[in-house]
């Protein structure tokens, strides 16, 4: 059997030695001919009695058949559509399977893209060394490899949830897997004695002894198949919970942002995502199966690298899997409680023909917070996405809330992110769509604990530790509702981006000497422009004037309310209308 990249074609033949125990048993294998790579392939013999196995990398699956008679041998390989057959056996001969011809799950002309090298059009990632780790530290001091993975349990039915991801540094690994059934969710943070990782291809293994736990490419010999992946999953956490899964991307790798380049404040990643994978393994949680439970469905990577001060940046991110073959990545992020809108230029769309759009203009919207006992802290936890161009109207919500992850240094630093899987409802060019989607939110709609509430800043709340909080003359630790994550003060639309029917633009952006900020209202009222710099200080009052709808603009020209030019750095200019106030960003370099 021959391995192609839209198919298996080949021969299965099965060899039966003639039984002379009293013509009742045989021995035999089935020999998957001229196949690449058999590691993953499963077989499964129906017979007395069933049996179930793996192959191994030469192709061979030994069997015991104890009748004669109809049987079905069932071939299934991760990624291609399985196959049975029915033969029939008899003990005093051999008999001969019929020709095997799987067709791969791949979209998207595979030949062109499920081979190494490969290289995204109109991004600078190339295959399987961007899978890898990325050196010098100095240079990427951030970097991280992350799943999503949405699977049915064989034996009970059980739909489960579970995410990963492992950081080059700090080096630790964090996990969850949720029962959707009951919402019971296992969690683990190990921070590793050992950290080793590839560059030339996908190869991270964390070991905290006896435990690793490992993310690597499928090798047969010494070649890789192509976005082709193991995992070795061990952790503890009310009971043993471990296991392995096998993906295979269906489709090709997509640039975020379009040519896979993200700015967030003054920091930089470069950030590929593989959207849609199969996956098959085993899973063994409290409660399941003795020995574990093989599971299948699909799942989502993400590779993360660059530098990147996530100290001061926080986001709210949405990866969607929905029918029909469509993914959506959308993600707004916040730098020092200011919002940026999204950190990649927009919604990125990935159809089902594999063609790869980022859209602006977009609308993220909460529709429900959740507030954790433990932390304090708020997140949004279900919003509302539209888009225009593509009609897309959707709504994410989770199935529960208690997702918390809290790493283990919680007690002194209370380090603590919502994640979770959630639904996906709606539709797309009027055409209804469904499907599931995760969720992972570190920016908190309040203050809370681990929180420092700064009365200089006009109660705005930012991420500090006690010793950095107290020596700013602020209060850490104790939950503060009267903190504000904008510094343009209470009635604030959290969403930075253009939006109807109050608007904000500013050109140029970053500016040197002047810019000019151009604004729209959609009613008459009172209109204040006011810049602030990234400690939220006022810097320059514009403008306080009653104003009728419609157009307006005002120059900045770069000076203080002293008439002192500004240093370089971020700035924030406020427009507020009536009981709405929006933001822009500006960014001034010398």
């Amino acid at each position: 059997m021959r391995y192609h990249r839209s198919m298996l074609l080949g021969a299965l033949l099965l060899i039966l030695p003639i039984s002379t125990a009293h013509g009742t048993s045989c021995d035999g294998y089935a020999f998957l001919e001229d196949l690449d790579c058999h590691a993953a392939s499963k077989v499964i013999m129906e017979g007395l009695p069933d049996r179930t196995d793996w192959t191994d990398q030469a192709g061979y699956y030994d069997f015991q058949l104890v009748a004669g008679g109809w049987h079905t041998f069932h071939y299934k390989h991760p990624g291609f559509y399985s196959e049975d057959h029915d033969f029939f056996v008899n003990l005093f001969g051999n008999t001969r399977l019929p020709d095997v011809i799987l067709e791969s799950r791949a979209l998207c002309n595979p030949a062109s893209w499920q081979s190494y090298p490969y290289s995204i059009p109109a991004a600078g990632f190339t295959f399987p060394d961007d899978e890898g780790i990325h050196n010098p530290l100095s240079t990427y001091p951030v970097e991280w490899w992350y799943g999503n993975f949405h699977l049915t349990g064989a034996q009970t039915g059980k739909e489960y949830a579970l995410w990963i991801a492992f950081f080059k540094f700090p080096y630790m690994v964090l996990m969850s897997v949720t029962d959707l059934e009951t919402g019971e969710s296992w969690s683990a943070d190990r921070y590793p004695a050992t950290f080793t990782a590839a560059e030339d291809k996908l190869d991270i293994a964390i070991s905290l002894p006896p435990f690793t736990d490992r993310w690597y490419n499928e090798v047969c010999g010494d070649d890789l198949h192509a976005f082709e992946y193991w995992m070795d999953l061990n952790w503890l956490d009310a009971g043993v919970v471990d296991g392995y899964l096998h993906m295979r991307s269906i489709k090709p790798p997509m640039a975020i942002g379009g040519d896979g380049f993200i700015e967030m404040g003054s920091g930089w990643t470069y950030y590929y995502s593989q959207p849609r994978m199969h996956v098959q393994g085993l899973l063994h949680v409290p409660g399941g199966p003795a020995l574990g439970e093989e599971v299948e469905g699909h799942g989502w990577m993400d590779h993360q690298w660059g530098n990147l001060p996530t100290e001061r940046i926080s986001w709210e991110w949405i990866s969607i899997q929905l029918e029909g073959m469509i993914e959506i990545m959308v993600a707004d992020v916040w730098v020092d409680g200011i919002p940026e809108g999204s950190f990649s230029g927009g919604l990125n769309y990935y159809d089902s023909g594999c063609d790869a759009q980022v859209l602006p203009d977009y609308e993220m919207t909460p529709i429900e917070t959740y507030a954790d006992p433990v932390s304090g802290r708020q997140w949004a936890v279900a919003w509302h996405v539209t888009e225009p161009s593509r009609q897309i109207d959707l709504v994410i919500e989770p199935g529960s809330y208690d997702h918390v992850m809290r790493l283990g240094i919680f007690d002194l630093l209370p380090l603590c992110f919502w994640e979770s899987p959630c639904t996906v409802t709606g539709s797309i060019g009027g055409q209804p769509v469904q499907g599931t989607a995760f969720t992972e939110v570190t920016h908190p709609q309040s203050c809370s604990v681990g929180s420092c509430c700064l009365p200089d800043r006009d109660g705005m709340c930012v991420l500090m530790t006690e010793l950095e909080c107290t020596g700013a003359g602020g209060e850490f630790g104790a939950y503060c509702e009267a903190c504000e994550p904008n510094p343009c003060g209470g009635g604030v639309d959290h969403r930075d981006e253009v939006h109807a029917p109050l608007q904000l633009a500013a050109g140029p952006n970053p500016l040197t000497r002047s810019t000019y900020l151009q604004y729209n209202l959609g009613q008459p009222g009172m209109v204040d422009v006011t810049i602030y710099d990234s400690a939220g200080r006022v810097v320059r009052r514009l403008l306080s004037k009653q104003s009728e709808a419609g157009d307006g603009a005002i120059e900045w020209d770069g000076l203080d309310d002293t008439g002192a030019r500004v240093s370089s750095g971020t700035y924030v200019c406020c427009l507020a209308v009536n009981d709405t106030i929006i933001s822009r960003r500006l960014t001034v370099v010398d």
